[in-house]
């Protein structure tokens, strides 16, 4: 057997992708496990299923590769990997998609939203082979080719070549239907690792259309290229400490395998290809190994443009990674977890260039489906789809300095390098969207206007432009308002919806790297006062209320507003506000014409106002004579007084409005008297009224009249404002006379126009008295003249009982008049000597039956004969 140096993996398992993974923490195994098992031969499925203890359950088996998946009790998890037929057993946890949760922590979705994905470029898996027709890789796999170069030179085979047609190296595939490996080999599913690596570098959910992608690889839009780098071993020795068969890549397939592509890079300039995913490695290196064969295929490579990217390896080193990552050009990737703490078993220490997720990372595996895998082999891909993404952003930038652009911008990692927690050690972690920004111009903001002014409600407007050197603003936005964006220039505009205020306006352009720049104006919003209009002011009396209708505007969309009426009498009283409108009333004391001014003002202090005319009508006073009682005779009210004897009068008035009130008396006997009731003595009201005082005022007007006689005594009461209201009563004042005269002596009385009992006056106000009691004076018979008394006294007919009857009426009434016989005075009437009625009912009898239609001639002489009797008596 000849001699070759072979870089064997740390484990065989760990090469295929064959990781132990711990459940996740947040999910309690169930009673049963659903378990994902590699067979010796697909035709072994159905035995390894019977053999299972406890019995298996959903049971489901790969089309073409020998795989079974399906449920088992726990405990019979020992026998089924005892199980001759097993190859390998992994749990198939329900994790979420990786690609899905580990893709944002290296910000790569943030990227991908901005139109980077690799698109362009072109990387190179340098593994176990790849599933080539797997949907997740679309038609995006350009070349393929297998270096697989066993050293069994005597035929014994105890190695075998894993390229499909058998030989050391294979170029009969074809991208279309031939993998670039005997994927089912050495009793493993190979590809697994290599398809599972291609899958989270540059796999693309878009292209699987039919089953279910854990979410896109970091560059889905890049071109692949699939190279086998494995040889199958069946020796434990070669093995060890694995058990056999298994795979290892020797260096010299390595090396071949980075000069074909280097040469396939050069034979298609166009496909851009800037990286090789090395998931490979094995040993202990705590220093630079650059004594290693490799060191010369990965600088050749690094000056054609092309990266080498390699695992770490999972040897749980503190202090050390695995050939050939330690080799100072290569470009070494060690493990993190999402949550960037550092696992147990990935390689790290100072060697490391880079680091980025490898825990529980679901991508792409054989037969087209999906499954986990842990390890710097998952971390590996993530760094090499990383510089798909920056060239196809940068595709004039050289490689080193896209390597650059990743590791100065990482988040800083730190953790321990040595057993004892005492020395430490700090690597990048890939942040994909600070390396694309790294060498990135940031936008440039101009703004036109440092300070822009505007009022509340008012649109604000501001220019300026927005450019990018090196490459194009995708966006232009503003922490208030809106831009619109048009070429390299920018209108901004806004409407404050409230002021005053003070605020700072930024202007934010993001170019396509989804890099910022920004610029800043001062905006200053000025407080504007409501807009008020009076609709109507209801005219009113006074005493009545007055109301007030109104609306306003505000453009200041959140102001609260208060408001308040002045009502120009010196009263300012607050209105009702309900939306835009507004209410109020108001009761005036006095009339007149008055300027309400209504005024609203916003929570800001600014006031608006407008003003209408309240037009109050003065109100007329009420006039009543309250005293003395009135006497009701022969259907009028009368007040009956005595000659030289004070008559009570007393008079109420009545305003609504504040007013003075003048009471004005007239006796009916020539003398008046007025008086006057302030409304605040000592002075005059004032014009308006400055108050609310409605009057009610009772005036007392005592009078006295010299002799008896009818008069009609007046009341008229007046306001300060020209209204007035009145009241009269018909008074009688009865005489003082004792001694009753006869019709003889009434007779010559007012027929001797020589003062006799009375003189003139006197008489003629008797027969005022008469005519206001009487029914027959002067209804029947005149008696506004002394002529026509002394006719009526001394008839010329004395056989005409009507004549009689009235001449001894009338005497009788100027007794009553003078005072000398009482209404109420009692009367026989019937001659039995007993009162049997009055004076009073006697003379209406009489005068009923005068007033009648046909008095009888004896009724009259009979009343005729009881008036002159009552006379002579009296």
């Amino acid at each position: 057997m000849r001699s070759r140096v072979v870089s064997v993996l740390a484990a065989c398992a760990v090469a295929l992708g064959m990781v132990a993974v711990a459940p996740p923490a947040y999910a309690a195994p169930p009673e049963k496990v659903r378990v994902i098992v590699q067979l010796d031969h697909k035709a072994s499925a159905n035995d390894v299923v019977k053999a299972v203890a406890g019995g298996a359950t959903k049971v489901k088996k790969t089309s073409t590769m020998p795989y079974v998946i399906m449920e088992v009790p726990r405990p019979a998890l020992k026998g089924l990997k005892h199980n001759p037929h097993v190859v390998g057993v992994v749990e198939d946890f329900a994790d979420p998609p990786a690609l899905a949760s580990a893709l944002p922590v290296v910000n790569g979705d943030d990227v991908q939203t901005l139109g980077f994905t690799g698109s362009g470029a072109t990387v190179a898996i340098l593994d176990t082979g790849i599933d080539a027709d797997h949907p997740f890789f679309g038609s995006r796999i350009v070349a393929q080719h297998c270096f697989s170069d066993p050293t069994d030179d005597d035929g014994d085979g105890d190695e075998a070549s894993l390229c499909p047609d058998g030989t050391t190296e294979d170029t009969s595939a074809d991208i279309d239907s031939t993998n670039n490996a005997s994927c089912v080999d050495a009793g493993s599913n190979i590809c697994d690792h290599g398809t599972h690596v291609a899958g989270i570098a540059a796999g693309r959910a878009a292209d699987d259309t039919a089953g279910s992608p854990p979410g896109n690889g970091v560059a889905p839009g890049a071109q692949i290229i699939a190279v086998q780098v494995f040889t199958r071993v069946n020796t434990a020795s070669g093995c060890s400490p694995n058990p056999a068969p298994c795979v290892l890549s020797y260096a010299s397939d390595q090396i071949e395998a980075l000069d074909w592509v280097r040469g396939q890079a050069a034979a298609n300039p166009g496909w851009n290809v800037v990286a090789s995913n090395m998931s490979l490695g094995g040993g202990n290196n705590a220093s630079a190994c650059d004594g290693d064969t490799r060191k010369a295929a990965i600088d050749s490579n690094l000056g054609a443009g092309i990266a080498t990217v390699i695992a770490s390896g999972n040897s749980s080193f503190l202090n050390a990674v695995g050939a050939p990552g330690c080799i100072s050009t290569a470009f070494t990737v060690g493990r993190t977890n999402n949550d960037d703490t550092t696992t147990n078993s990935g390689n790290r220490g100072p060697l490391l260039d880079i680091m980025a997720p490898g825990s529980s990372i679901v991508s792409s595996i054989d037969d087209d489906v999906y499954g986990t895998k842990s390890g710097t082999s998952m971390s590996t891909p993530f760094v090499t789809g990383a510089l798909a993404v920056l060239r196809s952003a940068y595709p004039a930038r050289s490689v080193a300095n896209l390597m650059n652009d990743i590791t100065s911008t990482g988040v800083p990692i730190t953790y321990t390098t040595n057993a004892a927690g005492t020395t430490t050690n700090t690597t990048p972690r890939l942040d994909l969207l600070a390396a694309l920004q790294s060498a990135n111009v940031a936008p440039a903001v101009t703004v036109d206007d440092a300070s822009v002014t505007v009022g509340e409600g008012a649109l604000a407007t501001n220019e300026g432009s927005a450019t990018d050197a090196d490459g194009t603003v995708t966006s232009v936005t503003a922490s208030i308002g809106s831009v619109a964006p048009s070429g390299t220039s920018w209108t901004w505009s806004y409407t404050p919806p409230d002021g005053p205020a003070d605020t700072t306006v930024t202007i934010t352009a993001t170019d396509d790297k989804g890099e910022t720049g920004q610029s800043t104006f001062a905006l200053h919003v000025d407080n504007v006062a409501p807009s008020v209009v009076v609709d109507a002011v209801t005219p009113a009396d006074e005493n009545s209320p007055v109301t007030l209708t109104a609306h306003f505007s505000d453009p200041g969309v959140v102001d609260t507003h208060t408001a308040s009426v002045d009502w120009g009498d010196g009263t300012v009283t607050a209105a009702t506000i309900n939306g835009t409108s507004v209410d109020a009333s108001h009761v005036y004391g006095d009339d007149g014409a008055f300027t309400a001014t209504l005024t609203v003002t916003d929570k800001d202090g600014g006031a608006g106002s407008d003003a209408g005319a309240a037009v109050v009508a003065n109100v007329a006073p009420t006039a009543d004579i309250t005293g003395p009682p009135t006497t009701s005779w022969n259907g009028q009210d009368i007040v009956f007084g005595t000659e030289g004897v004070p008559v009570a009068f007393q008079g109420r008035g009545t305003d609504p409005g504040s007013d003075d009130l003048v009471f004005g008396w007239d006796y009916g006997d020539g003398a008046t008297t007025s008086h006057t009731s302030l409304v605040n003595p000592p002075a005059a009201d004032g014009d308006p009224s400055p108050s609310i005082q409605p009057r009610d005022v009772v005036d007392a007007a005592p009078h006295t009249y010299a002799i008896a006689c009818a008069a009609t005594t007046g009341l008229v009461v007046s306001d300060d404002d020209g209204g007035q209201a009145a009241d009269a009563v018909q008074v009688v004042i009865l005489g003082t006379s004792a001694d009753a005269g006869t019709l003889g002596v009434w007779q010559t009385d007012y027929r001797d126009k020589r003062a006799n009992r009375h003189t003139t006056d006197e008489k003629l106000c008797l027969l005022s008295v008469v005519r206001v009691l009487s029914a027959v004076f002067d209804e029947k018979v005149p008696l506004t003249t002394m002529p026509q008394a002394v006719s009526a006294l001394w008839p010329k007919n004395t056989k005409n009982p009507a004549d009689q009857f009235d001449a001894h009426l009338l005497s009788l009434w100027l007794n009553v008049a003078d005072g000398s016989i009482a209404l109420g005075d009692p009367v026989d009437t019937n001659g039995d000597g007993t009162a049997d009625s009055t004076i009073g009912a006697v003379i209406q009898a009489g005068e009923a039956v005068r007033t009648s239609a046909n008095p009888s001639a004896a009724t009259l002489t009979s009343f005729k004969n009881l008036y002159e009797a009552i006379n002579a008596a009296g």
